[in-house]
């Protein structure tokens, strides 16, 4: 039985988007080539003493060593997408590789070590297309990262989980490795992002998890600077601002409640109109008037004259 010629056109379309939907999903991030490549990186150079001594103890030049700890770990930091499955010899595995082509006649180990490097770079490819070590790609880059720039993320805190402040905590978390931190009150807004993303016609961002500790008056240390939450509902049930005190005057990262000459809107989720008031009054405005309000949209300002100028304020 012959298929009609417009059905099989149609079937080899089929196929064919099919086939262009799959590689799009396992094709590298674009966003994460850089640091898969500077992961794939320092794992090759941390890879060569070993390199070396496999290839010796396999009995074969150390040549072979060097090409496999050099451009395995490059190729796979940057073909898998991860930060850490990453095919790299170690001690042991050089033992092991020694006593598995023990029984190889010296004149074909060269080859059989070959083909031993490439089956372990099949099998990382494969686990790179399956994106198997994605939530432990960070270590090897923030570390490597941390220890050139001497510094490290220690946590992502947030003022409250409108999509806006929190569609790119994933990632973040997934580049850094440090813990993300919220007010409970706001878990049900993140667990809302697809709804956030649908409201504003974007895709919904990838989540994560949260660790619901930002309460009223904990401290949040990052060297040796330290803010303290400032528990402010309105714009949202768990809305708060990171309070800095320091000998050069204040600094108030307020989020969404207060902006320059404004304050948050609470027409959405959780808003309440009157609670961002009180919050504002009896917390806010309780700070110095030379503290500097760094908000979440906008430019900065200063207590003072937000105290002053703000028509939302005026009196308070």
């Amino acid at each position: 039985m012959s298929v009609p010629d417009g059905r099989a056109d149609n079937q080899h379309v089929v196929i064919a988007g099919r086939a262009g939907r799959w590689l799009r999903r396992v094709a590298p991030a674009r966003a994460t080539v850089r640091t898969d490549l500077v992961a794939g990186l320092s794992g090759a150079i941390s890879g060569v003493p070993d390199g070396m001594a496999a290839s010796v103890l396999a009995g074969v030049n150390p040549v072979y060593g060097l090409y496999a700890s050099l451009f395995g770990p490059i190729g796979g930091g940057l073909t898998a997408s991860t930060r850490l499955m990453v095919i790299t010899t170690t001690s042991a595995a050089a033992v092991a590789a020694g006593s598995a082509l023990a029984g190889v006649p010296a004149a074909d180990r060269p080859r059989a070590l070959f083909l031993l490097t490439l089956l372990a770079g099949a099998l990382m490819v494969l686990a790179g297309l399956a994106k198997l070590g994605r939530y432990i790609r960070f270590v090897p880059h923030s570390v490597m990262i941390g220890f050139l720039s001497g510094v490290a993320v220690d946590a992502i805190v947030h003022t409250h989980t409108h999509i806006d402040h929190v569609g790119a905590t994933a990632e973040v978390q997934l580049w850094s490795g440090a813990p993300a931190r919220i007010h409970e009150a706001d878990r049900f807004l993140y667990q809302m992002l697809p709804v956030q993303a649908a409201f504003l016609g974007v895709r919904a961002p990838e989540r994560c998890e949260l660790t619901g500790d930002l309460d009223d008056a904990v401290t949040v240390r990052a060297g040796a600077a330290e803010l303290v939450v400032m528990h402010t509902p309105g714009h949202t049930p768990g809305s708060v601002c990171f309070v800095m005190r320091g000998k050069d005057g204040g600094v108030a990262f307020t989020g969404d409640t207060l902006f320059q000459r404004g304050i948050g809107r609470t027409d959405l989720w959780g808003g309440d109109s009157g609670l961002i008031l009180r919050s504002l009054r009896q917390r806010i405005l309780t700070l110095e008037d030379d503290t500097r309000v760094i908000a979440g949209h906008g430019p900065s300002t200063t207590i003072g004259d937000e105290r002053r100028h703000n028509p939302f304020l005026r009196g308070g």
